[in-house]
Parts: C-alpha cells; structure tokens; sequence
C-alpha cells in the first residue's frame, strides 16, 4: 500500500483488527477516515412561537401609551387654567329697600383638576401703558364678592364691583376694558379685551 500523495510504501499488519507500526509510521484506526458531509436545515417556526413573540410586542406598546397618558393626565392634573369674563350687571340689593344698583362683575372660571385662591383683581388702564393697571377697592356689597375667594375645581366665584366708583377712578365702559386677576400661587389670568356690555 502507498500513503497517498506522499509516495510512501506502507505495510499494514493487523493483529485481532489493530493496526500496527510499519517502516517507522504508526497508523491509528482513525488516522484516515472520511467526515461525512451533514446538510443543516433550518425547521420552520412554531405557530405558537410567533403568536407569543406578537402578543409580547403588543403588551410592550399597550405599556408604553399608557405611560403616556399616565404622564399627560398628572400634568394636567398639576396645571392651572382659569378663563374671566367681566360684564356689567343691573342688581337688587335686599338690605339697601330693593335698590337697583349697577354694578361691574368679574367671574372667574376654574377649569383646573384642583381649587385655586383668587386673590386680586386689576383693570387695565385705557389709554395708558401695558403695565398701567387700575386696582379698585370700590365692592359693592357682601362679603361673599369680595376677595379673597376660594374657587372649587370645576366652578367658578365672582366679585361685584361699585361701577360708578370705577369710573370715577378712569373707567369708561364704552370703550374696551381688561381685566386681570391673581391667584395665591402668582399666577394670573386676563379677560378678552371689549367694551363692558349689561348683562342680567
């Protein structure tokens, strides 16, 4: 026999199926042996894999809206959002025999998840600068329109002002009037800019 290649003459003696020394070389049962060759296939997905691995994605964005939202409601919880209306009102004072007197109202709006404390209550100066405010002192009657008034979440107080004490510090209702209110916190809210209007 002739080692393949290398040109070498080999003489393989077998004892009981061994093999054994010859011309120097030992040769060893699996010193030339064959690897078979294995095709690896790749098994198709279980459908159950699938369906866990969808049902897992789904709870991962189910998990991050609600997060979202979760973040979004605190801080609307947290936020203070108020709206003021002012207008002039035509009232009956019982105390006063039914007298009939006219009087500025300003009403604020607490749209907040929380109550708030209104504590002040301003008038833009008209003709004058953006920083020029009328703070009046003129209410008109009880105790309950005056400040400071607590507001309820989701409810609105009101003020009632001396109308002809307002005008006689600047006033004029014809043309358009600015209100601005304070709250505890510093917080402030204006009115829309517009000629007061009667109301009831």
């Amino acid at each position: 026999m002739e080692l393949h290649g290398l040109g070498v003459p080999i003489t393989t003696i077998r004892e009981g199926g061994r093999a054994v020394e010859d011309d120097g070389l030992r040769l060893h049962p699996w010193a030339v042996t064959s690897t078979p060759r294995h095709t690896v296939r790749q098994s198709p997905l279980d459908p159950s894999e699938i369906i866990t691995a969808v049902v897992a994605a789904y709870a991962a964005i189910v998990s991050t809206v609600a997060l979202v939202f979760q973040r979004r409601d605190k801080r609307a919880r947290e936020e203070t959002r108020c709206e003021v209306e002012v207008g002039l009102y035509t009232v009956v004072e019982p105390v006063l025999a039914q007298t009939e007197l006219q009087a500025v109202r300003v009403k604020l709006f607490n749209r907040s998840e929380h109550p708030v404390r209104w504590t002040g209550v301003a008038f833009h100066r008209q003709g004058g600068g953006p920083d020029e405010w009328l703070v009046p002192t003129a209410y008109a009657w009880s105790a309950q329109h005056q400040l400071p008034l607590e507001v309820p979440s989701r409810d609105a107080r009101d003020i009632m002002l001396d109308r002809e004490r307002l005008e006689a510090s600047g006033m004029n209702r014809s043309q358009p009037v600015r209100v601005r209110t304070s709250l505890s916190t510093g917080e402030t809210f204006y009115s829309d800019e517009k000629p007061l209007h009667k109301g009831t």
